[in-house]
């Protein structure tokens, strides 16, 4: 009872602040943040820049992944015929390069994600700071982004940011 009271004055709080900010005439616009993300371009050069950075790597693993398939095919494939002590030395080769392996790309993983999260956390403080010069500079009060169940396309500023943002990476090019 007493949380539905309180979420009853939160909501009234709400109406009544939009209200004011209606009646005073504020500017108010939405902004659809993956989609400035996902379109600009400094969002394609870091997927390019990640994917340059971590091939050469990708392949070192493929190739130790196939090396580790043609092992275990050997063994499959001449196991009965060798002996007991060739058998067991290709089991342990192929125990210790499997487990070596695995390592390895959990490591990769780990290090492909920690440096995406933080390229990709570097540009959502610069879409940021985008949408706050785009929003100071046509004299909106209020611009409002995730969580938004509708929104006209008149209020949408969501194109003007993306087009700042690829005017900014031209000319820091």
């Amino acid at each position: 009872m007493k949380k539905q009271v309180i979420n009853l004055f939160l909501a009234v709080g709400l109406l009544f602040s939009a209200s004011v900010v209606m009646a005073q005439g504020s500017r108010i616009a939405y902004v659809d943040g993956d989609k400035v993300v996902l379109e600009s371009p400094q969002y394609q050069k870091l997927q390019k820049s990640l994917e340059s950075d971590f091939k050469r790597r990708d392949n070192e693993l493929t190739a130790s992944q196939k090396q580790l398939q043609k092992l275990e095919k050997k063994l499959e494939r001449d196991g009965l015929t060798m002996s007991k002590s060739e058998r067991e030395r290709l089991e342990r080769d192929i125990r210790k390069r499997s487990h070596k392996l695995k390592s390895a790309l959990e490591e990769h993983r780990d290090e492909f994600n920690i440096k995406r999260a933080d390229a990709r956390e570097k540009l959502q403080r610069e879409v940021r700071e985008v949408i706050q010069q785009v929003g100071k500079a046509e004299g909106y009060d209020l611009i409002l982004t995730a969580g938004v169940v509708y929104y006209s396309s008149n209020v949408d500023i969501t194109n003007k940011v993306i087009k700042r943002l690829e005017r900014d990476f031209k000319s820091n090019k």
